[in-house]
């Protein structure tokens, strides 16, 4: 007799519409919408990195559902929220809220079991380009947050004592940890200001040392994109200014650094025009970059030594 098998969790997918927000369970060929996890007065919504925990807000509170059960796990109190993010475990829930007047601390850590309030900061300035405020070692041990000209540290047992590393460095605008286990690493990224070049540099975690440092111009703007191995980091760069003339986007530039300091190079691509994205396979082992002046951009696969990888998926015309 053949042995039964457990059926695989529902395929989920949740947007957000005029419709609030809405959850569909498949099989893929007939999505049906699934009322528990959808809500029609909901704002936002996010999933935990498993796809374990599903969070929906509307303005006056957060609740936290298990996607596999459609469980409510937690109900949250915290009103207008705006952005949400889980650790990495999904054992905490970070939450913002625009800053009222005169009020302060709203940005809210909580402990997603058992609802309690666990930190919580005065955070003026909410933009989705620096969130999540809190960037996580994977297996949560530590996590940073970035203030003016100082990169906190804090334990993830104890988040709201006090720090446990900080890094000095002026002008700091962003930073990233890299997943994987000990020993950590993160990136931090220093723009342009004044005629010296902007710099990223890799460090180790908790001893702070530099691993490597790259620096380089026309750089006021950067995404840091590490891979699931914590291997390698991407740095896309971008300045609103093309200095010759030839973008209406500015300049825009890939490199890419190992986790060793052993490598720093820019990523050489085949075409002039912007970088419109670039991402990781998820195996950690491959990056692809879409780049190039429409109407005809080019998308290419790298391998970690920056070689074109397996195809380049050539000029396409968009209709």
């Amino acid at each position: 007799s053949k042995m039964a098998t457990a059926a695989p969790p529902p395929f989920l997918i949740t947007a957000r519409s005029e419709s609030g927000v809405e959850t569909f369970f498949g099989p893929e060929q007939n999505f049906k919408k699934h009322d528990t996890l959808s809500s029609p007065n909901a704002t936002l919504f996010e999933y935990s990195d498993d796809g374990r925990l599903l969070v929906v807000g509307n303005s006056a509170e957060l609740q936290v559902f298990e996607t596999e059960t459609a469980k409510l796990v937690q109900t949250i109190a915290q009103a207008d929220v705006v952005f949400v993010a889980f650790s990495p475990a999904g054992t905490y829930l970070c939450a913002a809220s625009r800053l009222a007047k005169d009020a302060k601390d709203n940005v809210v850590l909580w402990h997603v079991s058992t609802g309690l309030r666990r930190a919580a900061w005065t955070q003026k300035l909410l933009q989705r380009e620096t969130w999540p405020l809190l960037k996580w070692t994977e297996d949560e041990a530590l996590f940073g947050r970035m203030v003016t000209g100082e990169l906190l540290f804090f334990s993830g047992e104890q988040p709201d004592g006090p720090p446990v590393q900080r890094l000095k460095l002026p002008d700091i605008g962003r930073f990233a940890v890299a997943p994987g286990p000990p020993p950590y690493r993160f990136a931090t990224f220093v723009p342009e200001k004044k005629g010296a070049p902007a710099r990223v540099q890799l460090y180790s975690l908790p001893q702070l040392q530099v691993i490597c440092s790259k620096s380089f111009f026309k750089a006021s703007e950067v995404e840091l994109m590490w891979n699931s191995l914590g291997s390698g980091l991407l740095v896309s760069t971008h300045t609103d200014v093309d200095r010759t003339g030839k973008s209406y986007y500015g300049e825009s530039a890939v490199y890419y650094m190992s986790a060793d300091g052993t490598i720093d190079q820019l990523v050489q691509l085949k075409k002039e025009g912007p970088v419109h994205d670039c991402c990781w396979n998820p195996n950690g082992n491959e990056f692809i970059i879409v780049y190039g002046f429409m109407p005809n951009p080019q998308t290419t696969l790298f391998d970690l030594k920056c070689q074109v990888c397996v195809c380049v998926l050539g000029s396409v015309h968009m209709l």
